[in-house]
């Protein structure tokens, strides 16, 4: 195979495991994780206070924000969602505030803010 070859089959390789798209002066990296190496990141970032991007950033040595990742929660809701909830909530559907409300109230009382101790009951698998 001559280097022509050689760097268009590397070229395919590399856009099969990742896509790019500019977003102003930066160029965005989509990689393709597996679902264990995707959960370890997400959870080595939880556990730091960082956000998985800044921790995929700090594995590869490069400068990160000081910045704790944001304690907010965003969940998009769609219509049939509010539906559900007002069934749940027993409130008129249409009354949107009220059952954001009661979706904040209920997450706030499942993940109260205890302190907890993470005893993993597995080994990750060497990358």
């Amino acid at each position: 195979m001559d280097n022509r070859n050689k760097k268009l089959t590397t070229q395919k390789i590399f856009a099969a495991l990742s896509s790019t798209s500019t977003t102003g002066k930066t160029k965005q990296v989509a990689i393709d994780l597996s679902p264990n190496g995707r959960k370890k990141l997400i959870i080595e970032a939880a556990l730091e206070d960082i956000t998985p991007t800044e921790k995929a950033r700090q594995a590869l040595g490069l400068s990160i924000k000081t910045k704790k990742a944001s304690p907010k929660l965003t969940l998009r809701l769609t219509e049939e969602d509010f539906k559900f909830l007002a069934k749940k909530y027993n409130v008129d559907p249409e009354d949107k505030l009220t059952i954001r409300n009661k979706v904040a109230e209920e997450i706030v009382a499942k993940y109260p803010e205890d302190n907890f101790e993470i005893i993993p009951n597995y080994l990750w698998p060497d990358a």
